[in-house]
């Protein structure tokens, strides 16, 4: 775990980058506390959490920077956002920042190969003081250590007693159970335990005969028949889903990211780290383990070719601005992310995180059917606009230094978080139907 204080700033600039990477679909606003005003209202923009934070900590003009911009990581995927964001609540507390009433932001950020957050407050407290900030950077060292040494126990015995609850009918299940939460877990040869070992320390040692016992007496033992067909159930199910999404990536890391975000699914790969063999499915959301729906030489066949992609990207935005002319780019989305893995943002195709430009033809008819559907669902904000003079703000200024990104209402921007989170949770519940 890594706490990171980044650059300062007399105008808070760590919202304008945080909100920058909202409108690119990379981060999402998970927290906000004690925010008021415009900021606070669901068609908020980043001026106007700028403009709130500014206003909050000019109650000490002593202050030149009031910005206070932390990002919290972990090494892949070993803690959730969810779970960074707890640790975060404790490291603020430690660091002065605890007060109920500080204002608060947090953006979980998935940009990286490394589960992070970046959290924004002010150095100003509730009372008008600043809140202690001498010898922070050594402080904040110390204060993950002293953190880490507490959860880290919490944190295995949590998993551990999670992985009780999963469904498994080998020793091999509670090695990879754990292995998705992020774990080495691994048996020596000839020998009868099970060992869990976590930031390069052996935290538990399990015997094999505890584990033996515990998945035959299981309180959802594999051999009780109604269990028996809520998982044969669910298995077929799985088997359509990878069917179903195996042609919309280009690689296997690729397809077990889409089956872990999408669907809570968590492929444990065995063999070589760049040439795996099989693998085992770990089922989150029904706690059970898979043996493989698809083997791994028929998944490899099924991925199609960058270029495969960006062509079926590009023939289903004309196909369906063709059918439909005033389609807006959340509805293109829809089928792009379900059709061919990818997605729009910022008027750009999005393939394995890479950008690829789109005719500047369609970029403006997407520009325009996006306003079009923004002003039909929010006439009465449409009209006060108009009545004033005023149009609707189509760029954030980052920090003054000239970039710019769109920022057209949430509700229609282009790959906004919002809209790639509510699609992947729309295509997640279709495919329980």
């Amino acid at each position: 775990m890594i706490a990171t204080i980044l650059p300062k700033s007399a105008t808070f600039h760590a919202i304008m980058y945080n909100e920058k990477k909202v409108a690119e679909g990379s981060a999402v606003l998970i927290e906000k506390r004690n925010i008021s005003g415009a900021a606070a209202m669901p068609g908020y923009t980043a001026e106007d959490m700028r403009d709130f934070f500014n206003e909050y900590s000019s109650r000490n003009s002593r202050i030149k920077y009031p910005q206070y911009h932390v990002a919290i990581s972990c090494k892949g995927n070993e803690y959730t956002h969810e779970e960074l964001t707890e640790f975060a609540h404790k490291y603020l507390d430690e660091m002065g920042y605890g007060d109920p009433r500080q204002p608060l932001l947090i953006y979980a950020h998935t940009d990286t190969d490394n589960t992070h957050i970046h959290i924004v407050t002010s150095r100003v407290a509730p009372d008008g003081k600043k809140i202690g900030h001498s010898h922070e950077r050594r402080r904040a060292l110390e204060t993950v250590e002293k953190l880490m040494k507490q959860d880290r126990k919490e944190k295995v015995d949590k998993d551990i007693a999670l992985a009780w609850e999963y469904s498994f009918n080998d020793v091999g299940g509670i090695q990879v159970i754990m292995q998705s939460k992020g774990y080495e877990c691994y048996r020596k040869k000839d020998n009868d335990k099970v060992y869990v070992k976590y930031g390069g320390v052996i935290q538990r040692v399990l015997a094999v005969s505890d584990i033996e016992s515990h998945f035959r007496k299981h309180t959802h033992p594999v051999n009780d028949d109604e269990h028996k067909k809520e998982l044969q159930k669910r298995s077929r199910l799985l088997y359509g889903i990878f069917n179903k999404y195996k042609h919309t990536c280009g690689s296997l890391g690729e397809f077990a990211e889409k089956m872990r975000k999408q669907f809570g699914v968590s492929l444990v790969f065995m063999g070589s780290k760049d040439n795996p063999t099989s693998y085992r499915i770990v089922d989150h959301e029904k706690k059970a383990v898979f043996y493989p729906m698809i083997d791994i030489p028929i998944l490899r066949k099924s991925f199609k070719t960058y270029d495969d992609r960006l062509k079926l990207t590009r023939e289903t935005i004309n196909k369906m601005l063709t059918d439909n002319p005033s389609a807006t780019s959340k509805e293109i989305n829809e089928a792009l992310y379900r059709d061919c893995g990818t997605y729009i943002t910022d008027y750009a195709i999005v393939i394995d995180n890479k950008k690829e430009k789109m005719d500047d033809s369609i970029v403006e008819k997407l520009k325009n059917n996006n306003n079009a559907a923004w002003q039909r669902d929010h006439p009465s904000q449409h009209a006060s606009a108009a009545s004033s003079g005023k149009q609707q703000p189509k760029t954030l200024n980052i920090g003054g230094s000239g970039q710019s990104a769109s920022t057209t209402n949430r509700d229609w921007e282009v790959g906004g978080g919002t809209d790639r989170d509510d699609l992947e949770e729309q295509m997640k519940r279709q495919m329980k139907l």
